[in-house]
């Protein structure tokens, strides 16, 4: 796999990490920065793609009450707003779904790999960074950034144009050999870039409002 053609925009600090429940709260409430990541899942190495990705902009209160949850109630959450036509989310502003393309996407915003915690913060938040709320048992993918999280994304998702994107797609050289079940060509990168441009928005309207951003997908 190739390097990386240009430096990925946006702040490429790491964020604090604060593991403790009491300390998790208080860092919600407050929209600060953390990185929770389940060492379980961390440990079974590199993803698969084999669901559909989608992207939820959920209120401070839903966020703190879905970091306390255990994985059943976050499950429970989860299946209402994708399955649910009637719900909250429904197509309206504070949902965005991108297929399979999430896969790229976080590739080329990361380290070129589907890792959890891959890659220069704050890109690294946009799908697969911030804490993973469900475990192995479910093998489903339920991530959560905080809003301070979101609004730090989506200022460096603000810098990135088409020719950086195209770049780094085309400069990584995905291939099956990396787990990339897409083709790689043109016509895949236009969809990773429709779908990219789909999420920028989203995560500015999510940012503006001062939501937290939950991403799920099947494992």
């Amino acid at each position: 796999m190739s390097t990386e053609p240009t430096a990925a925009p946006g702040r490429r600090g790491a964020p604090a990490r604060n593991r403790g429940p009491g300390s998790l709260a208080r860092t919600l409430l407050m929209a600060a920065v953390v990185t929770l990541v389940s060492p379980g899942r961390v440990e079974r190495g590199r993803l698969v793609v084999t669901g559909l990705g989608c992207h939820f902009a959920i209120e401070p209160a839903e966020a703190l009450r879905l970091a306390e949850a255990d994985s059943g109630e976050v499950m429970a959450y989860v299946a209402e707003a994708e399955e649910d036509p009637d719900s909250r989310y429904g197509d309206g502003p504070w949902k965005v779904d991108t297929d399979r393309a999430w896969d790229a996407l976080h590739r080329c915003l990361t380290d070129g790999t589907l890792t959890y915690g891959g890659g220069p913060y704050p890109l690294s938040y946009t799908v697969l960074g911030g804490r993973l709320l469900t475990d192995e048992e479910h093998e489903y993918i339920v991530v959560l950034a905080t809003p301070q999280q979101t609004r730090e994304a989506a200022a460096a998702l603000a810098d990135i144009d088409e020719p950086w994107l195209r770049a780094r797609f085309f400069g990584l050289g995905l291939t099956e050999r990396d787990g990339y079940r897409g083709a790689g060509d043109e016509r895949d990168f236009q969809c990773t870039w429709e779908n990219f441009v789909a999420v920028r928005a989203f995560y500015e309207r999510a940012a503006g409002a001062g939501r937290a951003v939950l991403f799920t997908a099947d494992a």
